[in-house]
């Protein structure tokens, strides 16, 4: 029988993510490293948008031991998850969709301004008109200077260019069986892939206000991408 799923969850149980999302991504804790360099050394507040199993904030803890994050995620399954890998004094837990935060962050616990906020393989669960409040969200909530990092998935520009990425992918991803899927229904105000080019969440991302607009690192169709808060 098949297990119904939140977008974002990918397999049927939350236990399984870990080593499922390494078989689907093979350069998985590359990105995971990259992202963890574009937060400074001296920040002291990080807010993980769509948390997951916590695999970024681990990482990011590696490098900055002296952090605090703010973990948020919608899915109580994966935040328990996180939850056996973060230190809970230097980890605040929050069970929330991002999108309806970014749309009425009043009705959420209050979140003080951060110096970094991150997300991984999450973002392009929105619509893209509810990804530009999000990073309007996302700014507020930063301090003066402050960072915005995303990794996820990008929509080709061009077919030559779908095509170079689904053969990559292909030809990249392990042989090894997949923990058993799930069968992936629309939750809160995410549903399943809605991605985006990357010049239009440069665009998005400008238009929310940000300075600094970057991509630093890709890997066919996933990139990291971001930007900085005004001085």
């Amino acid at each position: 029988m098949s297990v119904t799923i939140r977008p974002g969850e990918v397999f049927a149980h939350a236990q399984d993510f870990d080593q499922g999302i390494r078989r689907l991504l093979p350069y998985y804790d590359q990105l995971l490293t990259a992202l963890s360099y574009c937060v400074p050394p001296d920040a002291s507040r990080i807010l993980d948008l769509g948390c997951g199993t916590g695999n970024l904030s681990a990482r990011i803890r590696q490098r900055l031991p002296q952090v605090h994050i703010i973990a948020m995620d919608y899915s109580p399954a994966m935040l328990q998850q996180a939850q056996a890998k973060l230190p809970p004094t230097q980890t605040t837990f929050i069970t929330a969709d991002f999108g309806a935060w970014a749309l009425n962050p009043q009705d959420f616990p209050p979140i003080a301004p951060v110096d970094a906020c991150v997300s991984s393989l999450a973002i392009h669960h929105l619509s893209d008109a509810l990804k530009g409040q999000l990073f309007r969200q996302i700014l507020a909530h930063l301090r003066p200077g402050g960072c915005f990092w995303n990794a996820d998935p990008v929509l080709a520009p061009h077919p030559h260019s779908a095509a170079l990425y689904q053969r990559v992918r292909q030809e990249c991803t392990s042989c090894e069986p997949l923990p058993e899927r799930g069968v992936v229904q629309p939750c809160g105000t995410s549903s399943q892939d809605q991605v985006a080019t990357l010049a239009t969440q440069l665009a998005l991302l400008q238009a929310a206000g940000f300075v600094g607009v970057d991509v630093v690192w890709q890997w066919f169709g996933v990139a990291i991408f971001g930007g900085y808060a005004p001085v």
